[in-house]
C-alpha cells in the first residue's frame, strides 16, 4: 500500500524559471494545462527527428503536463464534468452545481459525451438526487391550514388547545412523491383521545394526493398521560386500528422482568425445600429449578409441577442412583415436586 504524500501535491517543474520549461514541442512557457496538452504532446517523441535529441524543455514539459493532471486530481478528488470529455458507464464527475453524478450510459463505441449531468437524468444519476428523490418541504412538515404551513406550525409551538389542529385521517393534501411526512400538533382522529392531545408523529410510505399505502407512528410528548408509541397502516384507502408498539413508561421494567439469568445466581435451597410442599415465585422474574434425588428402593418417581401442571414424570426401575429434573417457573407461579422411592439429594434455584 502506498502512502499519500504529506503535503500539497504540485506539478513537476512548476517552479521552473524563464524558458527552462516550455510547452511540448515549442519555445514558449505556459502554466495553462490547455496549452500544454497540445497537438505535439499527442504526437509524443515523433516530433524529434531520427538523429535529433529531445530537449530538456520538452522533458520538463512532458513531466509537468502529466503531474499537473495528477495534482489536479489530488486537489479536486473527482473531476468536474466537461462537455468534451468522453464518459463511460459508472464514470463519476462533479456537476456545475457541486453535486456528484454517476454515468448511466457510455461504451467504448458510444461514449457518454456532451450530456450535462445537472439536466440529463437519462445518461446520469445524481447521487444526491437518489437520496432525496420525490421529497419536498411539505413532506417533512405537514399542516392542515389552506396553505399547509400554519395550523400545525402554530400547534407545534404552543397553540395546541384548538381541537382538530391535526387530523390524522386527512391525507388528501398533495404532498407529492414517496417518503416521510412529519405530523405535529393536537390531534383529531388520532390514536388515543385526550391522553394523546399533544402528539408528535410521522408517516412513512407512498403518498400522492391522498392515495397510496402509509404507516403512521404516533409518539406522545409534552404533559400527557399516555406513554405508549402506537402505529397503524393504510392499505387500499382503509386504515387499520391503532396498535400499541411499546409503553415507554414500563419498557425498562418489563425488559428486566423477563431476562432470566440477568442479575441472578444459583442458590442451594435444599435445607428449605421438601417434597409435597407448594412454593411461590415472588421474585418478579422467571427462576430456574434443578432437583436431584437418591434411590431408597428398586424403583423411583420424580414429578415437578408448576401452577398445578405436571411438567414431567421421571421414572426409573431396577437401577441405582437417582432422578433429576430441571424446569422454569414464571413470576407469580406456584411450584412443587413429589417423589416416590427417593430422598431429596439437592434442590437449587437460579433466582
Amino acid at each position: 500500500m502506498f502512502n499519500r504524500f504529506n503535503g500539497n501535491v504540485e506539478p513537476f517543474a512548476s517552479n521552473s524559471t524563464g524558458t527552462n520549461r516550455t510547452v511540448f514541442g515549442d519555445t514558449v512557457q505556459s502554466d495553462d494545462i490547455d496549452d500544454n496538452l497540445n497537438t505535439d504532446f499527442k504526437l509524443g517523441w515523433e516530433i524529434v527527428g531520427v538523429n535529433d535529441n529531445p530537449t530538456k524543455q520538452d522533458f520538463n514539459a512532458l513531466a509537468f503536463t502529466i503531474s499537473n493532471l495528477l495534482s489536479y486530481l489530488y486537489q479536486q478528488g473527482v473531476a468536474e464534468w466537461n462537455t468534451t470529455q468522453e464518459y463511460f458507464e459508472n464514470s463519476y464527475c462533479v456537476g456545475s452545481d457541486g453535486k456528484l453524478y454517476r454515468a448511466k450510459t457510455g461504451t467504448s463505441g458510444t461514449p457518454n459525451i456532451g450530456n450535462n449531468p445537472t439536466t440529463d437524468s437519462v445518461n446520469w444519476d445524481g447521487l444526491d438526487a437518489d437520496l432525496l428523490d420525490g421529497l419536498t418541504s411539505s413532506q417533512f412538515l405537514r399542516s392542515d391550514a389552506s396553505d399547509h404551513m400554519s395550523g400545525q406550525l402554530s400547534g407545534a409551538v404552543g397553540a395546541m388547545a384548538t381541537a382538530g389542529t391535526l387530523d390524522w385521517n386527512d391525507v388528501t393534501n398533495a404532498r407529492g412523491g414517496s417518503g416521510f411526512t412529519l405530523l405535529l400538533g393536537s390531534e383529531s382522529n388520532g390514536p388515543g383521545g385526550s391522553s394523546y392531545y399533544h402528539t408528535f408523529g410521522f408517516e412513512l410510505g407512498v403518498n400522492k394526493n391522498g392515495t397510496g399505502n402509509l404507516t403512521q407512528f404516533a409518539i406522545p410528548y409534552g404533559n400527557v398521560a399516555n406513554t405508549t408509541i402506537k402505529f397503524r397502516t393504510k392499505f387500499s384507502s382503509v386504515w387499520s386500528s391503532w396498535i400499541e408498539l411499546i409503553d415507554l413508561a414500563t419498557a425498562t421494567t418489563e425488559a428486566k422482568t423477563f431476562d432470566i439469568g440477568i442479575n441472578q445466581t444459583w442458590q442451594n435451597v435444599t435445607v428449605s425445600r421438601a417434597f409435597g410442599v407448594t412454593y411461590t415465585n415472588t421474585t418478579g422474574k422467571p427462576i430456574m429449578i434443578a432437583i436431584g434425588t437418591t434411590f431408597t428402593s428398586s424403583s423411583s418417581n420424580l414429578q415437578p409441577t408448576v401452577n398445578g401442571v405436571v411438567l414431567l414424570n421421571s421414572y426409573l426401575s431396577g437401577a441405582n442412583g437417582g432422578n433429576s429434573a430441571t424446569f422454569i417457573v414464571p413470576p407469580g407461579n406456584t411450584y412443587s415436586a413429589t417423589s416416590v422411592g427417593t430422598t431429596l439429594g439437592y434442590w437449587v434455584e437460579l433466582r
